[in-house]
């Protein structure tokens, strides 16, 4: 990790001297040496964007959250990756992993647009299970009763899917009670 830092370091000296081209072959050396240098994976992305290279770019900003320790920040960068997949490659499957390493990497913090975002692909990808655990999660977060009514509805038809009738049918009694006229 030292050697790496250090030929990032050199990197950082090349872009000031205004050599573009030698401090990112240095920031490559970089990451071959230490392929989880956040800062490394980051330049690389900017520089694969800045090209246009939009599927590098999204892959070394995949590398680049899969190294970040700190379970926040390691949260935001995966989500982020997940919106850009979905908006720029349109690849719902590696969109939805990456949902999921936000997911995961966030815990209980996980906010509710979060888990929203999860369960749609989790849901639109087949996925019953981890979507009916994930709705689950939903569940357990406050929510105005039309949103909560909306909520125990999508649960229960996961719940349903996988053949817990019980638990369905109590959802959809919870639902109806909180909200009658939908």
């Amino acid at each position: 990790e030292e050697a790496a830092e250090a030929v990032y370091h050199g990197a950082l000296a090349e872009l000031k001297l205004r050599r573009p081209e030698k401090a990112m072959l240095l920031v490559e050396a970089a990451v071959r040496i230490h392929p989880g240098h956040g800062a490394a994976l980051g330049l690389l992305a900017e520089r694969a964007l800045e090209d246009g290279d939009v599927a590098r770019g999204l892959e070394m900003l995949e590398l680049q959250a899969q190294a970040t320790r700190e379970p926040d920040e390691r949260a935001l960068r995966f989500e982020r990756v997940a919106d850009a997949i979905l908006s720029e490659l349109n690849d719902t499957k590696r969109a939805s992993a990456s949902y999921d390493q936000a997911v995961a990497a966030a815990g209980d913090k996980a906010s509710v647009a979060l888990l929203e975002k999860a369960l749609n692909l989790q849901r639109a990808g087949g996925r019953i299970e981890a979507a009916a655990a994930t709705a689950a999660r939903l569940l357990e977060r406050d929510a105005p009763a039309p949103e909560r009514a909306k909520q125990l509805r999508e649960a229960a038809a996961l719940d349903a899917a996988l053949g817990h009738k019980t638990e369905a049918r109590e959802r959809l009694q919870q639902a109806l009670e909180l909200d009658p006229l939908d």
